[in-house]
């Protein structure tokens, strides 16, 4: 059985961003932990992005898994979902990055996360309040 290569990095990032998803499809990739990249489309959603090594270095809490990539890397966020506030979820060393390098990104988050995330660099034109049952149309 032939091993397969495994991409990281810039390759991973570009892999996304080269992968055509058919209609009615989507494309998940998996980033360690609980986050995931998923592609539908034409979007591209980071779900608690938790890449960095934040924790491990202020908290002394490593990864069960090692990140494909850094949070540098991220380019290529149209949507950002953090499902609450735990450090791998609302990652403190993703979350700057991802803001910076995608100011078009939108991030939707519970609202006990909105002043951290304002807080990481989020602004304010970026955020969305999650709430349940309440329906909210970020792209058409």
């Amino acid at each position: 059985m032939e091993k397969q290569s495994v991409r990281s990095g810039e390759a991973f990032i570009q892999e996304v961003n080269e992968t055509q998803v058919p209609y009615g499809c989507l494309a998940v990739w998996f980033l360690g932990q609980e986050s995931v990249i998923i592609k539908g489309d034409g979007i591209t959603v980071y779900v608690d992005p938790y890449v960095s090594d934040y924790l491990a270095v202020h908290s002394g809490l490593d990864r069960t898994y090692p990140a494909p990539i850094e949070p540098a890397h991220i380019t290529n966020a149209d949507v950002c979902l953090i499902t609450h506030e735990h450090g791998d979820h609302l990652d403190k060393g993703t979350i700057p990055h991802l803001a910076a390098n995608n100011p078009n990104a939108v991030i939707v988050a519970p609202e006990a996360c909105r002043t951290q995330l304002l807080e990481l660099g989020a602004t304010a034109e970026q955020l969305y309040a999650a709430h349940p049952a309440n329906w909210q149309t970020i792209h058409s």
